[in-house]
């Protein structure tokens, strides 16, 4: 009965090379790429929950990016101060969501996000501590605003599955509730690449339906504005 705030004090993925002696160790060595992605859903997952404070480490390699060492290689940049993918696209995500808090008044559902059977993920990780991690196979999707932006309502939209470049885009439709007169034209922005192209949505009475929307690796950013 006595309020509580939640802080996630320390994350990170680290991407050292993995070695014959490492093999059984606890990390694996991700891509940078996929660095950059995981670091990107877990602070706006983080965001929409909420999560007082986020604690991602660490921004600088340690131990000179020791290349087959995982605790020198969690950076956003490696030991010589050059940057990581990861590095830009926290950056990007602190540009666009810098004061954004978690919306009440808007509605959000994911209506399908279908997967053809060879896409599904099953085991992510055997023995974690003892303990299995099955692959999410899901659809995250969460409503900001912030408030010295009173013209502006944003969703972002990512699917959970592990990184990959194996298969294209997948179908997923939603919808956002709540938006009462925010009826212009939205933007999605990808949060990995900066890119932004229109989205067609459908609205009726303040809400915004999407439907069939290629999602791929990235998370969007979608931005709804004031008619």
């Amino acid at each position: 009965g006595k309020p509580r705030s939640l802080w996630v004090t320390e994350f990170g993925f680290t991407t050292f090379e993995l070695s014959d002696a490492k093999a059984k160790g606890l990390y694996v060595g991700f891509s940078e790429q996929a660095q950059a992605l995981y670091l990107l859903r877990r602070f706006v997952e983080s965001l929409s929950l909420p999560v007082a404070v986020s604690c991602q480490y660490d921004f600088l390699d340690d131990y000179g990016s020791g290349e087959h060492d995982a605790e020198s290689n969690f950076g956003l940049l490696r030991a010589d101060y050059s940057r990581k993918p990861a590095f830009y696209a926290v950056r990007r995500m602190n540009m666009l969501l810098h004061n954004a808090q978690p919306d009440p008044a808007a509605k959000v559902k994911v209506t399908a996000a279908p997967l053809h059977r060879s896409m599904v993920r099953g085991e992510l990780v055997k023995d974690w501590d003892a303990a299995k991690i099955d692959a999410a196979n899901g659809v995250r999707l969460a409503a900001f605003r912030q408030p010295d932006r009173p013209n502006e309502r944003m969703a972002a939209v990512w699917s959970m599955q592990p990184y990959s470049g194996e298969f294209n885009t997948r179908p997923v439709s939603f919808e956002v509730g709540g938006l009462q007169d925010f009826t212009a034209m939205p933007v999605a922005i990808d949060m990995m690449t900066g890119e932004s192209f229109d989205l067609p949505v459908k609205f009726e009475n303040g809400k915004a339906t999407v439907t069939e929307l290629p999602l791929g690796q990235t998370v969007l950013l979608i931005k709804f504005f004031r008619k």
